[in-house]
């Protein structure tokens, strides 16, 4: 059994997938396996994965969708896959620092934790340097508690290990956005705890063209955030925990609400359709988020005053399944006409 699996789901990154494998090639923890899902790729990421592969064949698994599905069906094959005491995940058009899984693994096993976390850093799509953290035994780390530090932890599996037995039965949900929100948050609240490292070891690439790429047009998929509350309210009903978790959780979820309603004010369209589509949005997340307007932290209060001077109630005698179709329909037609 390998220590560590690490789980790549991957969409034409010919670009970046190559410093993405040799970050993980050369990880001072030798016992890895590392599991490549091509999420039916057209451009040349399939063949260097399968290179990688050809090169590597006691360390690199290289998996195929045949249609593409998405970045939650290549994780949960990867998954149905993974050996590892411990899984990982990576997207192919990032890379990690030489040393986490090395760090990751070994305190994971000192500390008895289901999950270890270490810090993001955000770099510049030419960007490919890969950097080895100071080897030091006395890591800058925190065994942490705090259940808002917990839940308000970006929500990305990426940038963790996971206890492969404490993931076992885990699996992401399929075709849909923010697919991460209701996969790693409820993992935090069944742990009830957290190892962090207080070093950048994930480094994320913002890609226009990879599995997790966005745009600047209309796009109903930010409709899929109410699908992730739902989904991360119904997989908490049954921990022990979770009651202690409501008051955060109801914070969290109007966070992710007004963020994710917030990328509306980035989009290139007018402002009528902006204020148009908002009022849509805010209208829909009233009807399924309790008490949306009235968190008293301070961070939300930003966010909600961003959306507010956009918001009317013209829509809301309509049926939450009309107003996803009015607002679904309306970012199909605007990019149509672009």
């Amino acid at each position: 059994m390998p220590k560590v699996s690490v789980i790549i789901p991957c969409h034409n990154t010919d670009k970046y997938i190559q410093t993405c494998l040799n970050s993980l090639i050369h990880q001072q923890l030798k016992d890895l396996e590392i599991i490549c899902v091509d999420d039916h790729s057209t451009d040349n990421t399939l063949n260097i994965l399968k290179q990688f592969e050809k090169e590597y064949p006691t360390k690199v698994k290289v998996l195929s969708l045949q249609a593409e599905r998405g970045c939650s069906a290549a994780r949960n094959l990867g998954l149905s896959y993974a050996n590892g005491e411990y899984i990982g995940f990576v997207d192919s058009d990032d890379y990690v620092s030489l040393n986490m899984y090395l760090d990751f693994y070994y305190l994971a096993r000192a500390y008895n934790v289901k999950i270890v976390s270490g810090k993001i850093e955000f770099i510049l799509e030419n960007q490919n340097e890969l950097i080895t953290n100071n080897n030091s035994p006395k890591k800058h780390f925190q065994l942490c508690h705090n259940k808002n530090i917990l839940i308000f932890e970006p929500p990305s599996c990426c940038h963790r290990l996971f206890e492969h037995a404490f993931i076992e039965n885990e699996s992401f949900l399929v075709n849909k956005k923010y697919e991460d929100i209701s996969f790693t948050i409820p993992l935090l609240i069944k742990a009830n705890n957290l190892l962090a490292i207080k070093e950048s070891c994930y480094f994320y690439r913002a890609n226009p063209s990879g599995i997790m790429a966005t745009d600047n047009h209309p796009n109903a998929k930010i409709l899929d955030i109410f699908s992730e509350i739902k989904e991360l309210r119904q997989r908490i009903e049954n921990y022990d925990s979770q009651k202690e978790y409501q008051k955060i959780l109801k914070d969290l979820e109007q966070r992710f609400v007004f963020t994710v309603g917030n990328s509306i004010l980035d989009w290139d369209i007018s402002h009528a359709a902006k204020k148009y589509l908002i009022s849509l949005y805010l209208t829909i997340a009233d009807k399924q988020i309790a008490a949306l307007w009235n968190s008293k932290n301070s961070f939300i209060k930003d966010l909600k005053g961003e959306l507010e001077p956009y918001y009317c109630a013209s829509f809301y005698q309509d049926e939450p399944l009309e107003l996803q179709r009015k607002f679904t329909e309306f970012c199909r037609q605007y990019h149509l006409k672009r």
